[in-house]
């Protein structure tokens, strides 16, 4: 039986980073000793730093170094991969990963985040690293901006290449479900997906594609005059104030920032 599991997702803005925090809720409270472990992470502007990486630590107080919790940056990934030093990156990775294996009771791997033309890329990629560690995946597909029958056509032709690939599959989630057709997604899944596999369709909700005025004021690096009291208060819409305020004050909404 494995000692982890590999978090993929099959296209960007997935969600995967809020799926693999609630699983990381669930296993800490099941499994005594656990480990996190990103094969690739993204550089975050100057700070160079993973933050899916820092909040997991942080937040469940992993016994983990953070140089320890992931093998290359993306950078250092494309660097190898374009000298073709492929055997180097799958060789690294599984070295890393054994470490945290030897020492832990399970590891959740989250894989490559995918981003921009180079998505389909991205996804071979972890489907070949997660091959290579022996390790299941678990699947996160967004289904928002399309149908049930588009959503379950695209499940199926990946669950093709990680058969053909012999890579196993423990669940698919549907992530960003359009709350109308969750029901129809889930019958659907039901119905074609292999009976071993576990699925789960989670609804769409818009409250967490909001930030708070808080992570707009740290984005922007902006300067607080008043109001410290409704930093937490959430942001829906925004517009450009470049008009006269009777104008404006036409378009209004509710949490709207101008």
């Amino acid at each position: 039986m494995s000692k982890a599991i590999y978090v993929a997702s099959s296209e960007p803005n997935s969600g995967k980073a809020v799926i693999t925090l609630g699983l990381m809720n669930i296993l800490v409270g099941k499994i005594k000793k656990i480990a996190y472990f990103k094969p690739v992470i993204r550089e975050n502007g100057g700070n160079h730093r993973d933050v899916n990486i820092e909040t997991i630590i942080d937040h469940y107080g992993l016994n983990i170094a953070y140089e320890d919790a992931y093998a290359f940056t993306y950078r250092e990934w494309l660097k190898y991969r374009s000298e073709g030093n492929n055997a180097f990156i799958i060789d690294t990775i599984i070295a890393k990963y054994k470490k945290l294996e030897d020492a832990f009771d399970f590891v959740v791997v989250d894989g490559m985040d995918l981003e921009g033309e180079g998505a389909s890329f991205e996804f071979s990629s972890n489907v070949e690293i997660a091959k290579n560690l022996g390790i299941p995946i678990i699947l996160i597909v967004k289904a928002e901006g399309y149908s049930s029958d588009e959503v379950t056509r695209n499940v199926l032709s990946t669950l093709q290449t990680l058969a053909d690939k012999e890579v196993g599959l423990v669940a698919v989630i549907a992530n960003k479900t359009d709350p109308e057709k969750a029901e129809e997604l889930k019958s659907l899944f039901t119905r074609l997906l292999p009976g071993d596999v576990l699925n789960s369709v989670i609804p769409l909700t818009r409250e967490l594609k909001s930030p708070t005025m808080k992570e707009i004021v740290e984005a922007v690096d902006g300067k607080l005059l008043f109001g410290e009291n409704y930093l937490s208060n959430r942001v829906d819409h925004f517009i450009v104030g470049a008009m006269q305020l009777r104008k404006c004050l036409l378009h209004l909404e509710e949490n709207t920032l101008i």
